[in-house]
């Protein structure tokens, strides 16, 4: 859509424009933004709804379906210690 606007698209660019949503006057905007994340966010992680974890073949083969196994994945643990895992 920026494109087609002939907007300017780059990284730069789109980082200036998210924060100008975050300056006072610009409430109405960022509240926008920020409920509809909340909203995909949500959507995402409802079970029965369209394109949620739950219907992702890696989360079904990995976590049998429990949100709380990937909390407490072997990296999570690595990490509550303050250890990075490393390779080999």
């Amino acid at each position: 859509m920026l494109v087609r606007a002939q907007i300017l698209s780059s990284p730069k660019h789109l980082t200036h424009y998210l924060l100008a949503l975050f300056e006072p006057g610009n409430e109405s905007a960022s509240g926008t933004l920020l409920d509809a994340a909340v909203e995909i966010v949500e959507k995402y992680l409802t079970s029965g709804t369209d394109n949620s974890v739950f219907t992702e073949l890696a989360f079904q083969n990995s976590f049998n379906n429990d949100l709380n196994a990937f909390e407490r994945g072997p990296g999570v643990l690595w990490r509550k210690r303050g250890n990075t895992l490393k390779k080999g």
